[in-house]
């Protein structure tokens, strides 16, 4: 029996194992995002360790109270880390899903108060374990977990993007099957393993996105746009150069931080006026590009116009240019045609206030 536990979670304990040195000597994230990944990794660590042993236990001289402890722990356990997954996803939001918390807190409480009594499940004499409809509490509310990752990928997909949305989707699948697998079919381990994989792709993917995206703004880098122009080069695209006017003189004026707000700001009205097709990339200080795959000039001045009705009620205004690129073209003569096309709608801008200024 030991033998098979061992082969069953040796994988499993090895990789939280490792998961868990490798969230204490890395700095990657903001304190916040490691604890949510490590309280996970401690949760399947733990979950691994209880099921193990309870597991052990029923092939052994049953102790019921022993085998209510340990049911009662890994109840609360089995839907954590899928909540902190959940926490994780909306880590940009300002605003609290103190709600969320609810299903856990009942889980808990059904756990640690009605299971002693025997409401959720009991043993016989002859140590067979029965079934009442309460003992799946835990996998019911993991169950609503995923429905919650699902929910708010889509909420959150302008801000973290589609390859996170459909990261969260796979994560949900596989969590789906296990849960399923589990309770209805009475598996063993099979979450445990699906959480701790789930865990470290997540890791790894949001670790790959450091350097392909911007720390302030969240939008894909200079380097990613090169990228995806370069992937593109058999389809016709159009190129605009989006410019933030007088960033500098709100540093100098303001600060560095109404700077940050301005940026924030201006990339907020981008994300509202941009539609499929499109995509937004910070390459500089107070510069942006958008790239729109086959897709027309026309098409991306109407996006622009969108984006500068978001900015009219705001002290904040841009310049651009659009350049149109087709197959066989060269992509950096594409792009010095937008920049181009961007200072002379800013040299535009600047000589419309400059006569509005001595007419006054």
């Amino acid at each position: 029996m030991i033998r098979f536990l061992i082969q069953s979670n040796y994988a499993c304990i090895v990789m939280c194992v490792l998961m868990l040195v490798y969230l204490g000597i890395d700095r990657s994230f903001e304190r916040k995002v490691r604890n949510l990944f490590g309280i996970a990794v401690w949760a399947v660590l733990a979950l691994t360790l209880v099921d193990a042993v309870d597991l052990y236990n029923t092939k052994q001289d049953w102790n019921v109270i022993a085998g209510n402890c340990l049911n009662a722990i890994g109840m609360v356990l089995r839907p954590l880390p899928i909540f902190c997954i959940a926490l994780i996803i909306c880590r940009y939001r300002d605003k609290k899903y103190y709600g969320m918390i609810l299903p856990f807190c009942i889980n808990c409480l059904l756990a640690l108060c009605i299971i002693p009594s025997g409401v959720c499940f009991i043993f016989s004499k002859e140590n067979f374990f029965l079934y009442i409809l309460l003992n799946y509490s835990p996998y019911l509310v993991c169950f609503f977990y995923m429905f919650v990752l699902v929910i708010l990928t889509l909420l959150e997909y302008r801000q973290n993007g589609i390859p996170e949305m459909l990261t969260i989707f796979m994560i949900a699948l596989i969590t789906i099957v296990a849960t399923v697998l589990e309770s209805v079919f009475e598996f063993d381990f099979f979450l445990n393993v699906s959480f701790i994989i789930s865990l470290m792709f997540y890791y790894l993917f949001l670790h790959v996105q450091i350097y392909k995206r911007d720390s302030l703004t969240n939008l894909l880098n200079r380097r990613s746009f090169y990228l995806d122009a370069s992937d593109n080069l058999e389809y016709p695209m159009t190129i605009a150069e989006i410019d933030l006017n007088n960033l500098k003189k709100i540093n100098d004026s303001a600060g560095h931080s109404v700077g940050d707000k301005a940026i924030l700001t201006v990339v907020d009205a981008m994300k509202t006026g941009i539609i499929n097709g499109y995509s937004i990339y910070r390459t500089g200080g107070d510069e942006f590009m958008m790239l729109g795959i086959k897709k027309s000039r026309s098409e991306s001045e109407n996006i622009m116009k969108q984006i500068m009705e978001h900015l009219k009620d705001t002290p904040y205004q841009i310049s651009y240019g659009i350049a149109e690129y087709d197959p066989g073209m060269s992509l950096e003569k594409v792009v010095k045609n937008a920049d181009e096309n961007m200072y002379q709608m800013k040299r535009e801008t600047k000589q419309g206030r400059n006569d509005s200024e001595k007419k006054s």
